[in-house]
């Protein structure tokens, strides 16, 4: 029980993954703790998920799953909880794959230079297709402030055999003649916009005042009609918590008041189109 408390409490920390690879972890954390237990504590279950979706609330994919899995630990019987858990893996093993191909199909990115900003899953699985397929790309990628994630995207992009070029994200001004596209990644798309790491709207605006294109990925789950969820739901995936600021400044002088946030909205119009397991759609179409 202690272990299945210890997995929830290192991703209860993980500030540096992408919403799909926190929703990965959580759903083998709470499968390893079906398979080690016979005597199942759905309250433990339950109140643990939800304390973590408190920390990512907004994870559309987290949301997705706790709000299902909610629903089978609220059932009298939970004999097929396991099934459950290995129904939904299966369901969805594939989605972000099939999004990354349909991007593929339609954008040729042979030879291209190509911005990335952040640490998403669905990143690295366009980029070990490209590396599958042997499409040559050099890739500009993001120190991605405060936290610095971008880091461990260009490790691993770079472990795959493509060129980075590793800049800060104040910077890319400096760089965007050689620059042909930007793809970034998707925390939660509603009709107004789509949450992604601070940076991304003005690096948008950029790429459309520049004429490039901007490309997400992402799979369905991510897409929320906010309007259709009570306010206290829709509240807590739209309003991001503020971070600790000591990664702002530590010991700040007095009068000085850090404030520091991960997550910010980009209108959907500054994207030219968002792929999905089931194929592409226009920001109007979404």
């Amino acid at each position: 029980m202690n272990t299945f408390k210890n997995d929830i409490e290192l991703i209860l920390s993980d500030n540096k993954s992408g919403s799909t690879t926190v929703l990965n972890n959580t759903v083998e954390a709470v499968k390893d703790y079906l398979l080690r237990n016979e005597r199942i504590d759905k309250a433990l279950i339950g109140n643990m998920l939800n304390k973590l979706l408190g920390r990512h609330s907004n994870f559309a994919v987290l949301f997705h799953f706790v709000n299902s899995i909610n629903s089978e630990l609220l059932k009298d019987k939970n004999d097929n909880l396991l099934e459950f858990i290995e129904n939904y893996s299966r369901k969805w093993a594939t989605s972000l794959d099939s999004a990354c191909r349909n991007l593929l199909e339609d954008v040729d990115l042979r030879n291209k230079n190509v911005l990335l900003h952040s640490n998403s899953s669905a990143i690295h699985k366009l980029f070990a297709l490209l590396s599958e397929k042997e499409i040559p790309v050099t890739v500009y990628q993001t120190f991605s402030s405060p936290a610095g994630e971008g880091k461990v995207q260009a490790e691993f992009i770079a472990s795959l055999g493509f060129r980075v070029i590793f800049i800060h994200e104040d910077a890319v001004g400096k760089f965007m003649r050689d620059i042909d596209l930007a793809i970034f990644g998707a925390d939660l798309i509603t009709k107004k916009g789509f949450l992604n790491k601070t940076g991304t709207f003005p690096l948008s605006l950029m790429f459309n005042h520049y004429k490039k294109p901007v490309y997400v990925p992402a799979d369905s789950r991510k897409v929320i009609d906010i309007d259709k969820l009570p306010e206290n739901i829709s509240e807590a995936l739209m309003k991001e918590k503020e971070k600790s600021t000591v990664e702002l400044w530590a010991n700040p002088p007095a009068n000085i008041n850090p404030v520091n946030f991960y997550f910010e909205m980009t209108p959907l119009m500054l994207v030219r189109r968002f792929y999905f397991e089931e194929g592409f759609k226009s920001a109007s179409f979404l």
